[in-house]
């Protein structure tokens, strides 16, 4: 067994005492970073909110997440109901600042998903498909694929039928964790979800049959 006097001994704490100061700073610094992160991540999710997801034709949109690129890479394109979807836009075109282009549908193989908002906010113009999905609703009045698939995770509806949307109306009230109220109009009955920039809007008759679902990143 080795001996070390006690001169010696305070010789080697003295050496070795930077070390572990410096090992504490470094430590001391990689928490705070990593808290300075999350607390960022929070801050910034409760300032603008949780978007309403909508999944149609197996598809995930999030509403000023999603941009028009993403759907075209996930196989859709888009178009509108006056070319009763023949002709797509060219998602390579310009769009012009601070436009909001409304009526555009998400089709695959000349089939409507939905219907869309495209948004460019920013000052200058940028490529179509740059820009971000605002809005995504579904018109019972029309003809959609998807609508006995249609699936709002974050409301709790899964796969939910339009003759069945009023029996859901009652659960996600419940248990939806987001803040609702509703108002009512002469065709039924408006649901409505906000969450800071994202809303979420159900429209059901008053014979309890879905009109119409919207969600939205943005009123104005």
């Amino acid at each position: 067994m080795e001996i070390i006097n006690r001169e010696e001994k305070a010789e080697v704490l003295k050496s070795t005492k930077p070390v572990v100061v410096l090992k504490l700073i470094i430590l001391f610094g990689i928490c705070a970073a990593i808290l300075s992160g999350l607390f960022y991540f929070q801050s910034t999710s409760f300032a603008t909110g949780k978007p309403y997801e909508m999944e149609v034709g197996g598809y995930v949109i999030y509403p000023g997440k999603t941009t028009v690129s993403d759907l075209a890479e996930a196989g859709f394109e888009l178009s509108d109901y006056s070319s009763l979807y023949k002709d797509t836009y060219d998602i390579t075109s310009e769009a012009e600042a601070k436009t909001r282009y409304t009526m555009v549908s998400v089709v695959k193989e000349e089939e409507p998903y939905a219907d869309i908002e495209i948004i460019n906010d920013s000052s200058n113009k940028k490529q179509l498909g740059d820009c971000l999905i605002s809005a995504v609703s579904i018109d019972v009045k029309k003809n959609y694929k998807n609508m006995d698939t249609l699936k709002i995770k974050s409301l709790g509806l899964m796969g939910i039928t339009p003759e069945k949307m009023s029996e859901a109306m009652n659960k996600v009230g419940k248990e939806s964790e987001y803040k609702s109220y509703s108002d009512t109009s002469p065709t039924g009955t408006i649901y409505t979800w906000r969450s800071r920039n994202y809303s979420m809007n159900i429209i059901i008759s008053n014979e309890g049959n879905l009109l119409r679902i919207e969600s939205k990143y943005k009123d104005n």
